[in-house]
């Protein structure tokens, strides 16, 4: 049996969606409570390889039952989760924002209520005029050594005539040109490739975001660029040999989370190869790549396959817009 999760916390770079998402204690995997649409979403992506490079690594699903105590009746209903690689992980001040995809945030199974709540928010943001919104940010300030809070209130004041000051928000002007520039051309990388995949696929995967995640430390922020800009001369292709991979065990175990024992933890990856839940090592001289930024889709508690219904273009349209905005900024420093 692994060791791999033996205590958890809150995962305090959450900037948008439900409370409740975990850390696991190597800060390398995320708990998240999720629904059946979600887990049957991720559990479905072996036939959709091109999926992988833009999604979370999925490790699998597990049950977290809060323990009785004495009296030994529950404190809670069990709740199934999902375990996530962390996006945040390996950065050391990471910068994060959740951009939520869409003019239509509401699945078919919506009740009218809802639809109309949501359809009304979506009216009055950037969710109706660009078919995206930032639904909350998190940003370090070197010459503060301090983080920013942006919640979802900043995302829905912003409209379509300011959005682009979240984009020097985000990736604020005292970082430099240079630095503001490389970070830039990754993100319009990173959001490009989600479009090539998105647009060649049959989904709607209503109210999904893209979470950015870049590196806001300064000179940690030089190093990553200087070894990426090295690997991507070299020929790396950044992924791992076949003849590497690492076996992966289903684990079952008691842990502690938030003070609470939890019961019955399952993490069962026996249907998935290995090269697509295992755990990436780190390098011969025990350091793992720095990395300048991550650009993954998220959030598919409302997502399914749709043969024969083409693209989504209610999430395609946002992400394109998403691409514009980040290509004009960059225009516009170089």
């Amino acid at each position: 049996m692994t060791d791999l999760i033996t205590s958890a916390s809150a995962f305090d770079n959450q900037v948008a969606g439900h409370d409740g998402v975990l850390l696991d204690a190597s800060g390398d995997l995320v708990i998240k409570p999720s629904t059946p649409v979600e887990i049957a979403f991720y559990e479905s992506l072996l036939p959709h390889a091109e999926f992988l490079p833009i999604t979370p690594r999925f490790y699998g699903t597990l049950t977290l039952r809060p323990n009785g105590g004495e009296g030994g009746a529950g404190d809670g209903a069990p709740r199934d989760a999902i375990v996530l690689e962390n996006l945040t992980a390996g950065f050391n001040k990471p910068c994060v924002v959740d951009v939520k995809l869409g003019r239509r945030l509401w699945d078919d199974n919506a009740p009218l209520e809802k639809r109309e709540r949501l359809d009304a928010v979506a009216a009055k943001t950037t969710s109706g005029s660009l078919a995206f919104r930032v639904a909350g940010m998190k940003v370090w300030h070197h010459a503060l050594s301090t983080y920013t809070l942006y919640e979802r209130t900043y995302g829905q004041g912003l409209t379509a005539e300011n959005v682009r000051d979240a984009v020097n928000e985000f990736i604020p002007v005292a970082l430099g040109k240079g630095r503001r520039a490389e970070v830039l051309r990754r993100l319009c990388e990173g959001v490009g490739e989600i479009e090539m995949v998105v647009k060649g696929v049959e989904t709607r995967m209503y109210s999904a975001s893209v979470l950015i995640v870049y590196e806001g430390a300064a000179e940690a922020l030089d190093a990553a660029i200087k070894a990426e800009t090295a690997e991507r001369l070299s020929g790396y292709d950044g992924e791992e040999d076949e003849d590497e991979e690492e076996e992966f065990e289903v684990i079952t175990e008691t842990t502690i989370i938030d003070g609470r024992e939890v019961q019955n933890m399952t993490i069962s990856a026996s249907s998935m190869p290995a090269s697509t839940v295992d755990i990436a090592e780190d390098d011969d001289d025990g350091e793992e790549t720095q990395p300048v930024c991550r650009v993954r889709l998220i959030d598919f508690a409302h997502t399914t396959w749709t043969p024969g219904e083409g693209p989504d273009e209610n999430v395609l349209e946002g992400v394109r817009n998403l691409l514009s905005l980040f290509k004009n900024e960059l225009d516009s420093i170089e």
